[in-house]
């Protein structure tokens, strides 16, 4: 099966660089994040490991409520998700916009930032509205992030010289223009082909 390839291009110097979805990319939820994602789907396994199920309650309301009162945080969001050519999450507890019948989307859950996390990242007690704001921009950010991993939309790139020999190669880009000029960079990069005929006629001078 031929590989999927999202962009390509070729430098002046003969190297070609193309760019591919990465098919094994870390999850953010791996890294060090402030906020916490409580997610439930019979379908798919999403955010954070936790300790409550939606068998534990009558309706999200009740979930919610046990959780502020668990976890006390000072940012929290409802998040759902569309399951339709691709998963994409989204900010609110309704349909999408594209499934309005709700038959492929609805809500998955909560994100949130405890006031335990916001205390330990600010160093103080004392959790302002700027703190709050802070913590609700990060979250927003971590769940944008997270949702690229989640649609597959994570990137690497290859770096071939003429001959199509493998010249280099980086993985784990959530950014595609990054990935992109990356790309470009390492393929301006001489070859060790080239490199080693430069060396020569060097040498024959």
């Amino acid at each position: 099966m031929s590989e999927y390839v999202v962009e390509k291009g070729k430098m002046p110097n003969g190297n070609t660089w193309k760019i591919l979805p990465d098919e094994d990319p870390e999850s953010p939820r791996e890294w060090n994040n402030l906020s916490t994602f409580l997610f439930f789907h019979k379908k798919y396994t999403l955010g954070d490991p936790n300790p409550y199920k939606t068998d534990d309650h009558r309706n999200w309301d009740e979930m919610e409520a046990e959780i502020v009162k668990d976890l006390k945080p000072v940012a929290m969001i409802n998040v759902s998700m569309i399951d339709h050519s691709g998963l994409a999450l989204y900010e609110g507890s309704g349909a999408h916009p594209c499934d309005p019948g709700g038959w492929d989307s609805g809500r998955i859950g909560f994100a949130l930032v405890s006031r335990e996390a916001a205390e330990k990242e600010f160093s103080t007690k004392r959790i302002t509205k700027k703190i709050k704001e802070k913590c609700l921009a990060i979250l927003r950010n971590e769940l944008e992030v997270y949702g690229k991993y989640v649609n597959g939309e994570v990137y690497g790139y290859v770096v071939e010289d003429e001959d199509g020999e493998h010249l280099d190669s980086c993985w784990g880009f959530f950014e595609l223009d990054d990935c992109k000029q990356d790309a470009q960079a390492a393929a301006t990069r001489n070859s060790p082909k080239l490199d080693a005929l430069l060396e020569t006629a060097a040498c024959v001078c």
